[in-house]
């Protein structure tokens, strides 16, 4: 059984339905032994996780990088996250399957959904053109293909232990100052410039469709696909099937 180690960044009270369901869903774990601390300005209310309370509100995104340093060896993956990206079982699964083949320096990526309306109709806000678009249809690894969204951000960061140690040793991975909350989740990652805290690890996607799916997190508040000028077709997955050649 892989030990699994979680820290969310949680501000207020607004957002407790999500981190709730977030929670239950790592509880539901079956094969994963899961640790969740929770860094945040107000208690949980829970005794299935640590509450580390602070002050600083502006840097609660950034707390989990000393506590993953100083447990560095102590679990297997490594996952950050916003309070509301629900990550399911299988998704970790496929991440593991993956981890496998990948090269210390690369990581299987996940893509965000938020439902449309209550039939569960998906919207990609990864695939929408003036935030993300696909950057390489192919891009090979030891003669597999994969593909690169132009975006690596994505509200979440999730490392095997020798691919954190090897952040941890090659990067800024403290990172210095205050560049931003998206570079919390995403300046572990290659190709995010902001800040100064451009990461070592490069994030690829699987051409392999039933894995991919089983890639899809749901982003709860669903806030993306309600604005008013989004188009729901230009971040539709069958968008996604026609700029790369997905394997069956």
């Amino acid at each position: 059984m892989k030990k699994l180690r979680v820290s969310i960044a949680n501000y207020s009270d607004k957002q407790l339905n999500y981190l709730n369901k977030v929670i239950d869903e790592y509880r539901s774990y079956k094969n994963y032994e899961v640790d969740i601390n929770i860094h945040s300005t107000i208690l949980i209310g829970r005794n299935d996780v640590k509450t580390t309370l602070h002050d600083a509100s502006g840097k609660m995104v950034y707390f989990h990088r000393q506590e993953f340093i100083d447990c560095r060896n102590d679990y297997d993956l490594y996952l950050y996250s916003e309070n509301d990206m629900l990550i399911k079982e299988d998704t970790m699964d496929t991440f593991v399957k993956y981890s496998k083949i990948l090269p210390i320096d690369h990581a299987l990526s996940f893509i965000r959904y938020e439902k449309i309306n209550n039939e569960g109709e998906m919207y990609f806000p990864d695939l929408w053109p003036h935030v993300g678009h696909v950057k390489s249809p192919w891009y090979v690894i030891n003669e597999t293909p994969y593909f690169i969204l132009t975006n690596p951000h994505q509200c979440y960061w999730l490392l095997t232990k020798e691919s954190l140690n090897h952040s941890i040793d090659n990067t800024n991975f403290l990172i210095n100052g205050d560049p931003g909350t998206e570079t919390a989740s995403t300046g572990v990652y290659e190709g995010w410039p902001h800040g100064g805290a451009n990461g070592v690890i490069k994030r690829v996607w699987t051409l392999n469709k039933d894995d991919l799916m089983k890639c899809f997190v749901h982003h709860l508040p669903n806030w993306h696909c309600i604005h008013p000028t989004i188009s729901k077709t230009l971040a539709s997955f069958s968008v996604l099937e026609k700029s790369v050649n997905l394997i069956s």
